[in-house]
């Protein structure tokens, strides 16, 4: 798993994301600097475009799905909010000899059979994580399974500060504010939508 922030929607034509480079590796974000110096001026008229401004949480993880094993070790993206912080609780709330902080381990893992909820926000519906199990492996892995791991690291590409700047600046800064999108919406609504998830057990490796 490997947790990121992005800021959704920046520069004009819709607008693409781009990482934080505040949060990615506290290198200074032009976007930040701009929402702090928002946040300075307590003008309430703001406080929709500082929302909007604001960079989102979100994860990635290798993933093997069950009903779909001929696909191997898969990317799934996902904002925290709408998985990552339940399978967090169910965690810090397990006993430990349950072993549960061990399920994406090789040997002795487990299986997450997580089930979906349909929520609509905005006249847009997604899936939020409603229930997720933690149910014995019938096998483990083997060591070499990393190897087929995608490097989670290298798939996130943080943009230069001028680069950044320059995407940002592209649109009026009313219109950032107004502008929506998939990461905005997960925002507002403790968070996201995801493609097509269904009840389904994956196995997640670290």
């Amino acid at each position: 798993e490997r947790t990121y922030h992005l800021h959704a929607r920046v520069g004009g034509d819709g607008g693409s994301p781009y990482l934080c480079p505040r949060l990615t590796s506290k290198a200074p974000c032009p976007i930040c600097e701009y929402r702090q110096n928002m946040l300075k001026k307590s003008d309430p008229d703001d406080e929709k475009m500082i929302k909007d401004l604001a960079p989102k949480e979100r994860q990635l993880f290798n993933v093997i799905n069950l009903k779909e094993p001929d696909k191997g070790i898969q990317l799934w993206d996902m904002s925290y909010h709408l998985f990552g912080k339940l399978l967090d609780a169910r965690i810090r709330n397990s006993d430990e000899e349950e072993g549960w902080d061990q399920f994406a381990a090789l040997s002795g893992g487990m299986t997450l059979k997580v089930g979906f909820k349909e929520k609509s926000f905005g006249g847009r519906t997604f899936l939020e994580a409603e229930t997720i199990d933690f149910k014995p492996r019938s096998e483990d892995y083997d060591e070499d399974k990393l190897e087929e791991t995608h490097c989670l690291d290298e798939l996130l590409i943080e943009p230069e500060y001028d680069v950044l700047k320059e995407a940002f600046l592209e649109a009026a800064p009313a219109a950032a504010g107004k502008s929506k999108s998939k990461a905005d919406d997960d925002d507002e609504e403790d968070d996201e939508e995801d493609d097509g998830l269904e009840v389904r057990e994956v196995r997640a490796l670290l």
